[in-house]
């Protein structure tokens, strides 16, 4: 591995986190399935606008989050050619997909999220709640996403091998 891969994942995380804060500045509420349950207990569900918005979001975000790693990791086959192994494949996809992981939990979520909590992040009838200083809360979501980058990165790497 090479500090290619570092810069990659770093360049990923940024774009994936540009889309995630530009469209909370707009709409928080896009991103509610991403809040602590005692917030979303305390707001109306997402409207049928927010939804087909989110979806809008959703998909480009989709895109960049399962494409780039899998780019990335055919574009590193291609140049290595024969000395490309399966290992190689996972730990391109795994370090790519766990720094995203590491910079939204520990930017986005931790930092951003529950320490400096800016108003743009606080749901209208929410203010004062204590979830949104949830660390765990956000933790937990990590853990879960570690755990879905090693399966997809399995997956992947398996089908960019054959």
């Amino acid at each position: 591995m090479s500090v290619k891969v570092l810069w990659e994942g770093l360049i990923y995380a940024c774009v994936l986190s540009a889309i995630v804060t530009i469209s909370q500045f707009f709409n928080p509420r896009l991103w509610l399935n991403d809040y602590p349950k005692e917030i979303q207990n305390m707001v109306p569900e997402n409207t049928k606008e927010e939804k087909l918005i989110k979806g809008l979001i959703g998909i480009p975000f989709l895109l960049i989050m399962f494409g780039y790693p899998i780019y990335s990791t055919y574009a590193l086959k291609i140049s290595m050619g024969t000395s490309f192994t399966i290992l190689i494949a996972f730990f391109n996809m795994l370090i790519i997909c766990s720094i995203f992981n590491l910079f939204d939990l520990l930017i986005l979520d931790w930092l951003i999220f529950c320490r400096i909590n800016p108003k743009y992040l606080i749901l209208k009838g929410t203010n004062g709640a204590r979830a949104y200083q949830d660390y765990n809360f956000h933790l937990r979501g990590a853990r879960k996403g570690f755990r879905i980058s090693v399966l997809v990165s399995a997956v992947i790497s398996i089908l960019i091998s054959l």
